[in-house]
């Protein structure tokens, strides 16, 4: 499997708030870079109460 495809299925299946489509630069990022992909999610910090 290449990256471009790797990729495309890393975008079809990582779920946001239970949803799978997020589009363009929500919560979540896919960046691929020649053999190397990141994903970066970002969110509200979640904090225990105490």
């Amino acid at each position: 499997m290449d990256a471009a495809s790797f990729e495309q299925v890393l975008q079809e299946r990582i779920k946001v708030n239970r949803k799978a489509e997020h589009p363009g630069g929500g919560v979540l990022t896919i960046e691929r870079s020649q053999s190397k992909i990141t994903v970066t999610s970002e969110g509200p910090q979640i904090t225990p109460a105490l």
